[in-house]
Parts: structure tokens; C-alpha cells; sequence
């Protein structure tokens, strides 16, 4: 794993590193060790993930909520709060809220506090730049580059620098009941079903495209074997039709 150490760290303690690299006053260091810490159990936030979902699956199934992450839920029905452990309480009465996509969201709540979750930008909004930047799709703000960035981008350490960034407010992640997002209205979605690797809409399409082409080239092949025989076709029936009963005759 990569680490990124202060210079005054000492001659011997640098040379447990099995990589050192050296960035002006900083150094790059990487370390061998593959077997986790003695006190990592990974089983156990297995089991603690695992018991949430089945948990918030639950909830969800009776309370047909407009959001939800891994351990909460926003719903427009009435929720009994609970300070029991593995219950829910309610955390807050919104207002108005925007929930574009997962960790995208924006909220006032009866109390009037906002609270604003943009996953992967570096700034925090207030309830009217959500807005703006769902609106615009982009947004601008000053930042103090990371060490591991600035040797990156040949920057110096905590250097304050302006970032824009073009957040899409379209979500690949699900099937959505219509093609664009609307922030007037809510949109109903599904959860995405892969077969080999392909989305169940695109492969039951490709599917459907294959079995046309298919028919066609069946279809050919069946009227210049039995091209006098094809003639007899009433005009009740499409050439579709009287191919398939035909052939499931043969």
C-alpha cells in the first residue's frame, strides 16, 4: 500500500519501506506487507452489512420510499421512530427536498437546516447551489491540493487552486422510468439485471434483433425452396405467419 510521509521521519524507519521515493521536503513510500492488521475481521462487517440490508429491505417493502442508502431511508409516509438498537428513528422532518441520484441529494428540513450530499465534490453547498448546480450541471469552487495530487499534477503541496467540475445528474445504476431526469416530478426505477455481462434491456434487444435476423434468413431460404408452393399465401395471413406455420408442419 502507498503512504505519503513527512522528510523528518527517520533514516531507519525509512528503510522498512520496501519503495521511497523522494518529492522535495516529502517522501513517497511503499510498504511490502500484504497480511491485514491482526485486529481486521472482514467477516464481521460482512455480517453487520449483510443484517442492515435485510433490515432496510424490509422497511423499504412497507414504507415505498422516494430514497434510501445503506442505512437510511427517506419516505413520505409516517415513520414510529425508535431508539431501540437495530431499529430506525426519524432524523429529520424535510421540508423540501431534491434527491437527483444515490449520494446526490439536497434537503431543508422543518427546522429550516439544510443538508447537502454531492458524492465526489470537494466543497460543501447550501440548499440553493444544489439547485443551481442540478440546473447547470456544473460547478466551480477553490480547493488546497492533496500531497498525493500535487506530485501528481506537478503542484506544490496545499497549494488553493480552482476546480470545475460537470456533475451529471443522469444515473446509469438503474433502469428509470424515463429517459431523462425531471426534477419537477418523482421517477420511478428498477434494479439493473446483467446477463453475461450485458443489461437485461440491451440483451433481451439484441436477443430480439437476432431472432429477426434469424426468421429472415430462414424466411429466404423457405421461399426459394418452395417458391410455387408459396404462391398458394392467402392475403389473410402475413408472410410471417404462413412461413411459421409451414415450417412447424415440417
Amino acid at each position: 500500500m502507498d503512504s505519503w510521509v513527512s522528510a523528518d521521519i527517520s533514516h531507519e524507519d525509512l528503510m522498512n519501506y520496501s519503495f521511497k521515493e523522494r518529492y522535495g521536503d516529502f517522501f513517497r513510500v511503499k510498504s511490502s506487507k500484504e497480511n491485514p492488521a491482526n485486529f481486521c475481521f472482514p467477516i464481521w462487517a460482512c455480517y453487520v452489512t449483510a443484517y442492515a440490508r435485510i433490515k432496510l429491505y424490509d422497511v423499504i417493502s412497507k414504507c415505498d420510499p422516494v430514497y434510501c442508502d445503506t442505512d437510511s431511508i427517506v419516505t413520505t409516509k409516517k415513520y414510529v421512530s425508535s431508539a431501540e438498537l437495530g431499529e430506525l428513528k426519524v432524523e429529520y422532518v424535510i421540508k423540501e427536498g431534491l434527491f437527483v441520484r444515490p449520494k446526490f441529494y439536497g434537503i431543508i428540513t422543518d427546522d429550516g437546516e439544510e443538508y447537502v450530499k454531492v458524492k465526489g465534490l470537494g466543497s460543501r453547498l447550501t440548499f440553493k447551489a444544489f439547485n443551481k448546480l442540478v440546473d447547470d450541471g456544473m460547478y466551480g469552487f477553490d480547493k488546497f491540493t492533496k500531497f498525493k495530487e500535487a506530485v501528481r499534477r506537478n503542484l506544490v503541496p496545499n497549494e488553493l487552486i480552482f476546480v470545475m467540475k460537470n456533475m451529471s445528474v443522469e444515473d446509469n445504476k438503474r433502469l428509470w422510468s424515463k429517459k431523462y431526469f425531471d426534477s419537477a416530478s418523482l421517477q420511478l426505477s428498477k434494479a439493473l439485471f446483467v446477463v453475461d455481462g450485458v443489461v437485461k434491456d440491451d440483451y433481451e434487444e439484441q436477443i430480439r434483433k437476432s431472432t429477426q435476423w434469424y426468421d429472415k434468413e430462414i424466411f429466404e431460404e423457405f421461399i426459394e425452396d418452395s417458391k410455387d408452393f408459396f404462391d398458394s399465401k392467402g392475403d389473410d395471413i402475413t408472410d410471417s405467419e404462413f412461413m411459421k406455420n409451414e415450417m412447424s408442419e415440417e
